[in-house]
């Protein structure tokens, strides 16, 4: 029995001794490998930036301009970074990778490696190279499809020279032992601003506000909310054009009567169409420089720069002034002289107004010419009018803001097919005359200021510019809608709910309210003396029945269908229906006038 038990002693202490020594070789083991897994395997790569044959050796960029001597300059910095890709085998690996020795265009970048393997590899693939450091906008990724793919963020842009670096997407391919030469794959715009020939000089600009439209169907734009390069087999770089873009809260100081201010754009290679700019200045007063482009090239390695001379009829009014009876336009206030017409929704107007001397923008009236009216009584295809939804632009803004020539539709309708009919056009173009008067019980008249090209019915691209500036809703986020046909059925905001786009009107009905509550009960005090007509903008909200506001355009060949907005509780839409409607139904189909000035 002793003996038994001593037996089974001696097992167990030597069962815990090997366990012991096998335990021991684990942690040995174990620690190894994880010296082997820890190792960083160095890695380095030579780098130049692209030198255009006609700059100076201190600029990697060329400029088109007449007011640049240099150039943007672009140099390496010791800390940049860039993002490398390089393939295993045939998985694409991505490595970061720092400037250590830096000389202007010249840079070496070191890296490390996850192993050996990849070490070996990264000397021997074809490399994809983009910069990406933490404090831009550059953002850098392998696709399920080994790719890389790097997106660049053109939102947040602050005008300065110095922030274009956040933006500017540089890209080189080749094979570690050679330089690689980066190149810009994004353009700069450079806009010198100039205040010599105003009377009364501001001190700086708040904000800078354009508009690009083009001339033809396109789908590339001189502004883009990003651009995206894939690279494997070959480079792609493509881009999401924008027409709208703005430079706010800028407070950039006027030296000597100049200031510049510079942007990142897509790189293009022809764009026709027009630039308009607005440019607010810090003593409240807003002036509008227009300018046309004819198959303009906005090169990678180019600084395309323009100089633009503020001049006092450039001045034109702020968004959210009112038009008054005499012509003038500025605040909302109360005067003894002179009554407020109509809201300022836009101080930009097509060439063709700006020839017959509208040069200022266009005002939208405080009442509604008449509703419920039908676009018109006949179904007629009139040529004087564009079927928009048969021959659409791209994309939306670009196909509204391509639609603004309501003074010219209005009067060739007008005076060719539809005076003395019950149509939209003639209503809009006779509101606040005697037959309006009638027609609402009113007890006062709104003539036309003078200078004035007289009221007419909006299109579709002014009721785009009044919803999106009085509004302020974002004019870049309108979507649209395809139809069957594969053509558009409407353009429109969509809202997460009916509270949403009560809230994002709300601001919008106030510019006609004549609710004490509102405007400092101004409206209110000039209607009360009888000197304005009752004034309102009626929108529906929740469970309330669509709403349409009629627009000028016809919509589709053959005649049956005039162009409207339709308002619903979670939607803005510009669509089109058929003509007649109106006739009989009151859920709007609402004939609101504008003018141009």
């Amino acid at each position: 029995m002793n003996l038994s038990m001593n037996t089974k002693n001696i097992k167990i202490v030597l069962a815990f001794l090997g366990g012991l020594v096998a335990s021991a070789c684990t942690t040995d083991d174990t620690i190894e490998n994880r010296k082997e897994t820890s190792k960083k395997f160095e890695i380095e790569l030579s780098v130049a930036l692209q030198q255009p044959a006609d700059s100076k050796k201190s600029a990697s960029r060329v400029v088109t301009s007449e007011d640049t001597k240099e150039g943007l300059k672009t140099e390496w910095k010791s800390g940049d970074q860039i993002k490398v890709a390089y393939y295993v085998d045939r998985t694409m690996k991505l490595v970061t990778m720092t400037a250590k020795e830096v000389k202007a265009q010249k840079a070496l970048f070191k890296g490390n490696v996850e192993t050996s393997m990849d070490a070996e590899a990264f000397k021997k693939s074809k490399l994809y190279a983009v910069n990406d450091s933490e404090t831009d906008k550059i953002t850098t990724e392998i696709t399920t499809d080994n790719k890389l793919k790097v997106n660049v963020d053109f939102d947040g842009q602050d005008g300065s020279a110095t922030n274009i670096s956040k933006y500017d997407l540089l890209f080189a391919e080749g094979t570690a032992d050679k330089t690689l030469e980066f190149k810009h794959q994004t353009s700069v715009l450079k806009l010198t601003f100039t205040t010599d020939k105003l009377n009364e000089k501001p001190t700086s600009i708040d904000e800078l506000k354009f508009t690009y439209t083009a001339k033809e169907f396109t789908t590339n734009s001189l502004f883009a909310d990003k651009i995206t390069l894939t690279s494997a087999d070959s480079k792609d770089v493509t881009y999401n054009g924008i027409t709208f873009f703005k430079l706010s809260n800028l407070a950039s100081k006027f030296v000597n009567s100049k200031t510049i201010h510079y942007i990142a754009i897509p790189a293009n290679t022809s764009l026709t169409g027009e630039l308009a700019i607005q440019i607010k200045c810090n003593d409240h007063k807003t002036y509008r420089k227009t300018g046309k482009m004819t198959a303009k090239t906005f090169l990678g390695n180019k600084v395309v720069g323009k100089m633009y001379a503020l001049k006092e009829e450039n001045r034109v009014p702020n968004i959210t002034d009112y038009l008054y009876s005499d012509g003038s336009w500025g605040p909302l206030a109360y005067h003894q002289s002179k009554v407020p017409v109509a809201v300022v929704f836009s101080n930009h107007t097509t060439e063709s107004d700006r020839k017959k001397g509208f040069t200022h923008g266009y005002a939208i009236a405080l009442k509604d010419a008449r509703w419920p009216t039908p676009w018109a009584t006949e179904i007629k295809d009139y040529p004087e009018s564009p079927n928009i939804f048969e021959h659409p632009s791209a994309f939306a803004s670009q196909t509204l803001m391509q639609n603004l020539e309501g003074y010219a539709i209005n009067k060739a309708l007008y005076e060719n097919h539809l005076k003395n009919k019950d149509a939209a056009i003639a209503h809009a173009i006779e509101y606040g005359t005697e037959n309006w008067r009638y027609n609402f019980n009113e007890v006062c008249l709104v003539p036309a200021p003078q200078h004035t090209s007289g009221w007419f019915l909006p299109t579709m691209g002014q009721w785009y510019m009044l919803f999106t500036n009085l509004a302020e809703l974002n004019p870049n986020e309108i979507k649209t809608q395809i139809g069957v046909d594969n053509k558009p059925t409407s353009f429109y905001w969509q809202f997460s709910s009916s509270e949403e786009k009560e809230k994002a009107l709300k601001k919008f009905e106030e510019f006609f309210s004549w609710d004490q509550r509102y405007n400092n009960g101004i409206l209110y005090q000039y209607h009360y003396e009888h000197r304005i007509p009752y004034t309102g903008f009626y929108l529906p909200t929740a469970n309330q029945i669509d709403w349409y506001l009629w627009a000028a355009d016809e919509a589709k060949d053959g005649g049956q269908y005039g162009c409207a907005v339709k308002i619903t509780p979670t939607t803005i839409e510009f669509t089109y229906i058929p003509k007649t409607n109106g006739s009989i139904e009151n859920n709007g189909y609402a004939a609101r006038a504008i003018i141009a000035f």
